[in-house]
This record gives structure tokens, C-alpha cells and sequence, in this order.
């Protein structure tokens, strides 16, 4: 093996900083991680692990991916600890992460009285944070909130939340707002293996949420001279600076927006003459082709579509719109511009400053607006770190390392806020580059070999060839590592990232800087016009994306292609598995290294390598593993699974047969129960495949999460009660997803039985053939579950009392068997579906509501639960309990398993 000679200072040593290990590597391979970057991967690891907990198999993982550690931190390390030192080490570090997690999760917030019963009251306070969401929406982060009730102002003691649907106005950061709503805690879904939103906010120090739409609130800013503005305003200069940034911010923003929807400008002023902007426009005024710059320029998607998004996530341009390094290369390469300029007016500053730290030093205040117009996002921020890093290495006269500054860049800012390690944005953005930075040996290789043809016409066009290939090898290394977190988090991968290979040039050579322009000559005066032909132009590709996208959506080639969502255990072995690779190739790069017979896995322990090799195929293995042990059990369950205000059923039964009964809804363009919530539970370690899909009525809270089920899952049969929506939203859904191959309804009424394997089958009770009402709760499928003869479950989903108690009178005087052991409770519980006839028929062990936390109409209503506790029925609630599991071996009792 051909060996380099390490560079010596004037005493004879290496100079500070040389890394002999890296030294000994084949040109372009990444160089070994430190000593002290494998402590801080120890403590991430244990961070993730502390939250996860014990669920998933956590210590497991935990243990693996720290044997991985140990084995591999010591290798081509000079200096390095013995096995038994690092494994004490490291293991300190996972677990002072484990620890830090587990000692500092929050309780849930206090529920007053006026809270629980519901009652609307006056919302003051103080605007810390404003975060645009699609269709018309902003998100904010109240500090120091206190709301009004009969009792008087009462302080809350947690931030708040605030959803404002369609606003009339955008809040400034640092501003006392004043409105009416409804408060209520801070509760996500809680399914088993689905991100808790509830546990988010919490960890944000955000304790209660509130919703209001256009003008319903009252909303106005309180006059800055009250004491509650007073409180915010003046807690500190340092963050009275921070929310003045915001405001400034807001300013642009707004300028940005009104110059885009053709308004007046310049400005107008306030009324109260402080100049800020008050009218917001529509969020439907702009174009989708100009609704994208604003998403693409500063991370606010307020005027985008639910379309759009969807569309752009089916092709994989998704993570083109979350701003951090490309955009900031962006900014940055102002700088090496300016640098450029100065050089060639000035010849001699390059002799007091090198080109290369007058670029860091000219790109240093460009990078720094960005990441204040860009409202400093975790993933923004990652990239501005790496680039101080990065910078500062270059100033001293050194080389930065692309793992080495992700590593300091992530470890910043965990350490500023730990809980940013969990903000999605943060992992795509932090796993992406990783990936990056394991392809780029490969792709500096390939482009060595493309670019020998210098000054040839062969040689441009294999350049350009080569530009290409990089741009697509370089996306597939981002969407390789990405994939655990892509599937689990969004349970999908796309066909279509290949069209990363024509957008992101276009994005990075064409949209961004042309509307980078844009936004510079909005600084200049009556150059309004100027701004607006540069933004007309920058759109010209994304118009031509959007078009070519809802082409393919017409023709039904784009869609999701649903996956497994992975367990933590089999993302840590993929991981383990690719991180030995890259380890590897460390040893195989360049020339070929085989020296008197020695294999190239010699440098790092083929004992290593096979314990390594070996650890992530058995975490990846076992899922598949409990996946088969679950298609081999004989027991039957069913599953209630936490959905809101709606209701979504799942029976399993031996042998992987699954039906859903009824999928869940929302009366919202903006969330996909089916999507956001139902396939997640579905495909958590489970292929995305249903035996049938049942709709017991057409009621949005029972329809609106079918679609996307039927559309993207490989359903075997789908059954109605004869009723489906002929024109609508929904209607509209059910259309694509019968033109994407989703099966043809077929009707089910009483009598009627559905086999689900040798002995569970599914019994129809009601409705009657050719005797449906004009109510539609009342036509609802009731269905009930049996096994052998013995009842297990009954879902009379929203039918009334005078069905259900026809049904309990029916089944005494022609004895039909209704009893179950487990009755989810009519329409969620209603005082509608009351019926002390049918639960004395049914006489079940448990019963289960599908019921929304603190809903509006207070189900289960206090009469029902009454009626339960009378007999002795306990009672368990998908909003208290979340997602509600109750299974029947072949030979044992019921068993009751909750989320909560």
C-alpha cells in the first residue's frame, strides 16, 4: 500500500490538526470520523432512544447501534481508547441522552374548569412566533396568554397555539394580539407507532391550542401600552431585539406578497400610522406559479394549494422547498461574487486577504440575512453552522470536512434547544447531507474521469453528461439514506425522483437567483416593477412543473406508492449496514489496495466488519420476523383507532386477513384522516394490503378517510350500505380512486356475512334490504364479529335508538344472538343512540367511544355513560385512551391494550 509522508512543521511534528488515519486513505475517500464525533453520534443515539422509550424495541436498537460504535470508533484512529474504555465512554454518552430525555418530559397542561366546559372566552397575548401553513392558514406561538372569563382575567400557564384560518391580517412578531375562541390543551393522535403532535408541542413549552377562521375571532392588536404588551415587550433587550427582527421580517414578507398579487405599491400605512401592512391577500388571489416563490424564497407556503403540495410530494421535489443548504449557497455565492469583484478592481487585497477567506468574509453577512429572512428553521440554521464552520476553518487557514462540520452544526443546535432533534425538517436536512457527503468520493471519481477531455467538444458535452449524472447520483444518495425517514414519516417513496435531474438545475440555476434578484430590487427605490418582471420570469419553469405534474396526475402516473413503515430496530440496521459501506469504501477507493496477499478489510477488522454485517441484517430481519409470527398467530383483534371526531374500525384475523370499517374525517381540504392518520397505523410494519374495506354510512367522519385507503392500498373487496356521495369533495375522491383500479362497491344488508378466514366472520344485522330511511344514521351497516359461535365484537356505527332498539327487540323475540364482549358505542355517544335495550342485549365486557378530546358536542354524553355504569360496563374513550386494541387468542381471556 502506497503510503503518504505526513507533512512536519519547523520542530519536526506533524502541524496541528493532521490526521495520520486519514493520511493513510486512497485519494477521495471521507475520512475516519474522531474520537470525539463518535461521542457526540453516542449521545443523538440516545437522545432518539430516550424518546422512544421502551416501546419499539428500543433497548435493542439501542444496544446495537452502540456495539456498531464501539467496534468501529477505534479503527485507523491513532491514540485510540481500548474496547473496553470506549465502550464505557460511549455508552456514558447514549446514556446521559437516554437520561436527559426521560428526566425532562413534560407534564400536561392544567384543564380549568372554564376550559372543560368549553366556554369561549377573550385570548391576549403575545406574539413569539408566525409560521404559514397551505390554503390560507397561520400558526402562532402566543407567550405570556391570559384569557378573560366570568371570573376575570385568568394567566395561562403554558404558551398557546393559535390556528387562524383565512386571516384578515398578518400579526406582527412582538405584537399583543386580542381575540375570542374556544381553548383547549394541546392533545395529538395518539395510534400506535404515529408521531404524537401533542408531545411536540408540549416540549416546546406549548401547553393549549386555539382555532378561529377569518373574522369570527375579533381579532385585533391591543394597543402597546397595556401592561400585557408591556410584559412581552420589555423582558430583555435581547429578546425584544429578536421579536423586532421578526417584525422587520413580517415587513418583507408582506411587501413580497402585495407586489405579487399586483397591489398597490409602494405601501400603504396604517391607520395608526406605524406603516405596517394590515390586509393580507387572499390566499387564492395568487397563482400556484407564484403562490411557489415565497415557499421556495422564505419558507412561507401560505398561498400554495393542498394540490400543489400533493403533487410535489408524489414526485419527490418536496425537499427542494425546505430552505437550508442550496438556498444558502445560494446567498453565500453573493459573496464569492463580491469577493470576485473586489479582486479584479483591487489585484492587490488579494495579497493582504487569500481569495478564498475574502469570499467567507464577503459571503458571511448575505448568509446571516438569509437565515433572518428565512425565520432561522432548524434545518436553515443547520447550514448556516456548517458554513461557520466551514468558514472558520478556511480562515485558519485549513481545510473543513463535510461529516466533520454536519456534526458540529447538528451538535449546536441540539444543544441550544434539544428538542430540535426531533423536528423533522432538522433530520431530513441533517440525513440528506450525511448521505451527500458518503456519495461524493464516487461522484468526484466519476467527474475526474468525465473531465479529462479538456478544450474538446467531446469533452463538454461529457462534462455536462457528467453535471447531470452528479446531480442525479447526488439526489439518490440523499433519497438512500433519507429512506427510513422517508417511509416513516410520510409511509411513501415516488417513481418520479428522477425528475429531481431536471428541477434542481432549474431551481438552482434559473428560479432561485432570478427571484433572489427580485427580492434585492424590492430594497431599491421605484424599482416595484423591476421586481415584478424578475418574479414573472424566475416562474416559467415552476409553471411548466406544475403543468407537467397535473398532467401526469390526469393520466393517473402520479400517485404514492405506499411501503412498510419501518420499526426504529430497522432503521438502525439500515443505517448500521450502510454506515459499514461507506466505512468500507474508505478502504477500496482509488487504486486497489492488496498488499502481500492482505484483504482491504484488514485495516478495519474483518471481525468488525462480519459482527457489524451481521447486527444490522438481524435488526433488519426482525420486523419481517414479528411480521411472521403475527400471520401465524391464531387470534383475532380489533382495533379502535384514535381519529378524532370520527371513527375508523380495524378486525384482523389469522393468517394477515385485515378489514377496515369506516375510515375517519375531517371537514377539512387540508388533512387527509385516511392519509395523515388511518394508512400510517395500517402500514406500520405491515404491507399497505387490506382483505375489504367496509363503509357503514356516508357520513364525512365515517367516508372521508376511505378514498386515499382505497386508492392507495391493495384493497380485496370494498362494501357500502348502498348509499355513497354523488357530488362533492368526497364523490370527487372516490372517482380517482376508481380510476386508479380501487374495487366497485358491492351492498351489504342484514343477513349477509362476511368470511374472514376458517372461523372469525363478520355478521351484517341491519340494515334490511329495500328498507332504508331518509336518515342516514339510521341506514348505518351494524355489524357484528364472531369466532366459533362466540361474539366478540358489535359496531352499530351512528344508528339511532329506535334502530337500535328494534334491533334488541328483534334479537329477543326471534332470538338472534347479539351478545359481544366488546360494543363500540353508537354514533361516539350520543345521546341519539342511547340504548339501555341493546347494551343489556349485547351485555359486553368493555365498551369503546370513537370520540374527538373535549369535541363539541361532549361525547360520550352524560346520560350514555350513565346508562353504561349502571350496569357495570366500563368504558374506555379513543380521547383519553388513544388507539384501543382488544384481542381474543384461540385459547384465553380478552385482553385490552391501549397507546395511552
Amino acid at each position: 500500500m502506497t503510503r503518504s509522508t505526513p507533512p512536519q512543521t519547523a520542530q519536526g511534528g506533524p502541524p496541528a490538526g493532521y490526521n495520520r488515519s486519514a493520511a493513510l486513505l486512497p485519494h477521495g475517500a471521507p475520512p475516519a470520523l474522531l474520537w470525539r464525533q463518535w461521542c457526540l453520534l453516542a449521545v443523538l443515539a440516545g437522545l432518539a432512544a430516550g424518546e422512544t422509550g421502551l416501546r419499539d424495541a428500543a433497548p435493542a436498537w439501542g444496544a446495537a447501534v452502540l456495539g456498531f460504535m464501539v467496534l468501529w470508533s477505534g479503527r485507523q484512529n491513532a491514540g485510540r481508547p481500548t474496547a473496553v474504555l470506549r465502550a464505557l465512554v460511549l455508552g456514558v454518552c447514549m446514556a446521559a441522552g437516554v437520561c436527559f430525555m426521560l428526566l425532562h418530559r413534560q407534564p400536561a397542561a392544567e384543564v380549568p374548569g372554564w376550559m372543560t366546559a368549553q366556554e369561549k372566552v377573550r385570548v391576549q397575548g403575545v406574539v413569539r412566533i408566525v409560521e404559514s401553513r397551505p390554503e390560507g392558514r397561520l400558526r402562532m406561538v402566543l407567550a405570556d396568554a391570559r384569557c378573560r372569563t366570568a371570573q376575570g382575567w385568568q394567566t395561562l400557564k403554558a404558551d398557546v397555539v393559535w390556528t387562524w384560518q383565512y386571516p384578515v391580517f398578518r400579526p406582527r412578531s412582538g405584537s399583543t394580539v386580542e381575540f375570542e375562541g374556544r381553548v383547549k390543551p394541546v392533545r395529538g393522535f395518539l395510534n400506535r407507532g404515529t408521531w404524537d403532535s401533542g408531545s411536540f408541542w408540549l416540549r416546546n413549552g406549548v401547553g393549549y391550542r386555539v382555532w378561529t377562521r377569518a373574522e369570527q375571532g375579533q381579532v385585533h392588536e391591543v394597543p402597546a401600552g397595556k401592561p400585557a404588551a408591556e410584559s412581552a415587550l420589555f423582558r430583555g433587550d435581547a429578546l425584544q431585539s429578536a421579536e423586532v427582527m421578526r417584525g422587520l421580517r413580517s415587513l418583507v414578507l408582506q411587501r413580497v406578497e402585495r407586489v405579487l398579487a399586483g397591489m398597490s405599491d409602494p405601501i400603504p400605512a396604517d391607520a395608526d400610522g406605524q406603516g405596517a401592512l394590515r390586509q393580507m391577500p387572499r390566499w387564492r388571489d395568487l397563482p400556484q406559479r407564484y403562490a411557489v416563490l415565497p415557499a421556495l424564497l422564505l419558507g412561507e407556503r401560505f398561498y400554495l394549494s393542498q394540490q400543489t403540495m400533493d403533487r410535489l410530494a408524489d414526485a419527490g421535489l418536496m425537499h427542494s422547498f425546505a430552505l437550508s443548504g442550496m438556498h444558502l449557497g445560494l446567498a453565500a455565492a453573493l459573496g464569492a461574487l463580491a469577493a470576485l469583484l473586489a479582486g479584479r478592481i483591487f489585484p492587490g487585497l488579494y495579497l493582504v486577504v487569500p481569495r478564498q477567506q475574502l469570499a467567507v468574509l464577503c459571503a458571511a453577512p448575505p448568509v446571516l440575512g438569509y437565515v433572518w429572512l428565512g425565520g432561522a428553521t432548524p434545518s436553515l440554521l443547520r447550514a448556516a453552522l456548517m458554513f461557520a464552520f466551514w468558514g472558520g476553518l478556511l480562515l485558519a487557514g485549513r481545510r473543513g470536512v463535510l461529516t466533520d462540520g454536519l456534526l458540529w452544526a447538528v451538535a449546536v443546535v441540539v444543544a441550544w434547544q434539544p428538542q430540535a432533534l426531533f423536528d423533522l425538517r432538522l433530520q431530513l436536512s441533517a440525513v440528506a447531507v450525511a448521505g451527500i457527503a458518503c456519495a461524493m468520493p464516487v461522484y468526484r471519481a466519476a467527474a475526474g474521469r468525465l473531465g479529462t477531455k479538456h478544450g474538446t467538444a467531446a469533452g463538454a458535452v461529457m462534462r455536462l453528461t457528467g453535471g447531470l449524472a452528479g446531480v442525479l447520483a447526488v439526489s439518490m444518495a440523499a433519497q438512500l439514506a433519507l429512506m427510513p425517514l422517508t417511509l416513516d414519516a410520510f409511509g411513501s417513496v415516488t417513481p418520479w425522483f428522477v425528475l429531481n435531474v431536471l428541477w434542481l438545475p432549474a431551481l438552482g440555476l434559473w428560479v432561485l437567483p432570478l427571484a433572489f434578484a427580485g427580492l434585492v430590487s424590492l430594497a431599491l427605490p421605484q424599482a416595484a416593477p423591476v421586481a415584478v418582471w424578475l418574479f414573472h420570469v424566475a416562474t416559467v419553469p415552476v409553471e411548466w412543473l406544475l403543468e407537467m405534474l397535473g398532467t401526469l396526475e390526469a393520466g393517473g402516473l402520479l400517485y404514492p406508492v405506499l411501503s412498510v413503515r419501518p420499526l426504529p430496530c430497522a432503521a438502525a440496521g439500515f443505517w448500521m449496514l450502510l454506515g459499514t459501506a461507506c466505512l468500507l469504501w474508505r478502504g477500496t477507493a482509488g487504486p486497489a489496495v492488496q498488499q502481500s496477499g492482505r484483504s482491504v478489510l484488514l485495516p478495519y477488522g474483518l471481525r468488525a466488519v462480519c459482527v457489524t454485517v451481521t447486527a444490522g441484517v438481524v435488526l433488519l430481519a426482525a420486523p419481517v420476523c414479528l411480521r411472521f409470527s403475527a400471520y401465524l398467530q391464531d387470534e383475532v383483534s380489533v382495533s379502535v383507532l384514535d381519529v378524532g371526531q370520527g371513527q375508523a374500525v380495524l378486525v384482523e384475523a389469522p393468517h394477515g386477513v385485515r378489514v377496515l370499517i369506516d375510515g375517519g374525517g375531517f371537514p377539512s381540504s387540508s388533512f387527509d384522516t385516511g392519509k395523515a392518520l388511518v394508512a400510517p397505523v395500517l402500514t406500520y410494519n405491515r404491507p399497505p394490503v387490506l382483505s375489504a374495506v367496509v363503509n357503514t354510512h356516508p357520513d364525512s367522519d365515517h367516508l372521508g378517510g376511505l378514498p386515499f385507503i382505497l386508492q392507495s392500498f391493495d384493497v380485496g373487496a370494498f362494501y357500502t350500505n348502498g348509499e355513497l356521495p354523488q357530488e362533492g369533495a368526497h364523490a370527487a375522491a372516490l372517482e380517482r380512486a376508481w380510476r386508479a383500479g380501487a374495487p366497485v362497491p358491492a351492498v351489504l344488508a342484514a343477513g349477509d356475512s362476511l368470511l374472514l378466514g376458517s372461523t372469525a366472520e363478520l355478521q351484517v344485522l341491519a340494515p334490511e334490504a329495500g328498507r332504508m330511511t331518509g336518515n342516514t344514521n339510521d341506514n348505518s351497516l351494524i355489524l357484528r364479529l364472531t369466532r366459533g359461535g362466540r361474539g366478540l365484537a358489535l359496531v352499530p356505527a351512528d344508528a339511532g335508538t329506535v334502530v337500535l332498539d328494534r334491533l334488541a327487540q328483534a334479537a329477543r323475540r326471534q332470538n338472534i344472538p347479539v351478545e359481544a364482549a366488546l360494543l363500540v358505542v353508537p354514533h361516539h355517544g350520543s345521546g341519539n343512540s342511547l340504548s339501555p335495550l341493546l347494551y343489556d342485549a349485547v351485555a359486553p365486557s368493555l365498551a369503546v367511544a370513537s370520540c374527538g378530546y373535549m369535541n363539541y358536542w361532549r361525547f360520550p354524553r352524560p346520560e350514555v355513560r350513565g346508562a353504561l355504569e349502571a350496569r357495570g360496563i366500563p368504558l374506555l374513550t379513543t380521547s383519553g385512551s388513544g388507539q384501543i386494541t382488544v384481542c381474543w387468542p384461540d385459547s384465553g381471556h380478552m385482553q385490552v391494550r391501549s397507546v395511552r
